[in-house]
Parts: structure tokens; sequence; C-alpha cells
């Protein structure tokens, strides 16, 4: 399991567009399709967009956080888009998944609707 402290956030990342479309039409193809490690670790670090999973204690408190009408800027389940190349990859130790530790600050805005802003 893992805890997100202070000013992180703990994001599940989408998988990178690119590599599953062509993943997909490689298989179609009849080819079997793997990822080295380095591969995979390349893709996940360019994602922008994923999942919010957990909130640290402390995020977003530096900038208004005093103010009495003070919200968090975003609650676990937003889809989120966050600074390309930010963060640490993290392997949850019970169920192998990959997630991204962001600062508070690299979450750039919450995606509403049903759009994804990085298909066009």
């Amino acid at each position: 399991m893992l805890k997100i402290m202070g000013h992180r956030l703990l994001i599940k990342p989408d998988p990178p567009k690119d590599q599953v479309k062509l993943g997909a039409e490689l298989k179609a193809m009849g080819f079997e399709v793997g990822m080295t490690a380095d591969q995979e670790r390349r893709e996940l670090v360019g994602t922008e967009i994923g999942t919010l999973v957990a909130i640290g204690n402390t995020c977003w408190r530096a900038y208004d956080g005093k103010d009495a009408a003070w919200e968090p800027w975003a609650k676990v389940g937003d889809r989120v888009t966050f600074a390309k190349y930010s963060g640490k990859i993290v392997t949850d130790p019970e169920t192998d998944e990959k997630f991204m530790v962001v600062n508070d600050v690299d979450m750039q805005c919450v995606v509403t609707g049903e759009h994804n802003p990085f298909e066009d």
C-alpha cells in the first residue's frame, strides 16, 4: 500500500495512447507485443493525464490554506492533467500497479466531461 504525504499527489496515469493503439494494431496482425521495462518507464513518464488516487495532507495549503473559504483544488477520483515529465513513478508493492507521485503545483487542471484533451 502506498501512503501519500505532504504536498504530493498520487495519480494513476492513463496508458500511453499511441503505445496502446500501436499494440492493438500489431496484435490484430498476429504479432506478440511487449515493452521492455525501460520503454514502459519512458511511456509512463511522458503521460500527462490520469486519475487522482490520493492527496497529501498539505496539498495546496501554501497558496490559499489560510483563507477561511479554502477548499482543495481537486478530489480523489478526478481526472487531472499534470506537467509532462514531472514526479516519480512508484510501484505499489501489493498490486504491482504503477503510479505517478507529483507535487501539488505540477497538477495543471481537472478534466470535466468525457473529452480527453490529448486526443486531438
